[in-house]
């Protein structure tokens, strides 16, 4: 499935330590955040995995453990979906990749969780404007 994608990319999160013993990806650089070791929960997602890079270092500090912040603009974490975006298409093989991270033995993960503009790929038309009037 192809979907085409006319966002442009966050800018690279201050606060991530980047690990050379930790998981590296071609496509979604690896963001270490909360205590240093191994980290036990993954945030994967598109953009709005990066938007909750701070609530993942608050928490996983707090719990005095490390969480792994994978987040790639427009790019959902769903198997078998490549998105167009600037023209290289990358999501389906990095997505691939980072499953076949979490499969493999040596993977800390123990929990995942995937945040994304979930209506926006699904076809369906989204919310425009600003915030409701109720907020």
């Amino acid at each position: 499935m192809l979907f085409r994608s006319v966002a442009t990319p966050t800018r690279a999160l201050e606060n991530c330590r980047r690990d050379a013993t930790g998981p590296q990806f071609r496509h979604v650089r690896s963001c270490l955040v909360g205590s240093s070791g191994d980290p036990r929960v993954l945030v994967w997602g598109d953009s709005h995995a990066s938007m909750l890079a701070p609530a993942a270092e608050w928490t996983a500090t707090a719990a005095q453990r490390t969480a792994l912040v994978l987040g790639n603009p427009s790019c959902p974490p769903l198997l078998g979906l490549d998105v167009e975006y600037f023209v290289v298409r990358t999501c389906a093989e990095n997505n691939r990749d980072i499953v076949r991270w979490l499969n493999a033995p040596s993977s800390s993960i123990g929990g995942v969780l995937l945040p994304a503009r979930w209506p926006y790929y699904s076809g369906l038309p989204t919310p425009a404007g600003g915030a409701p009037s109720w907020l």
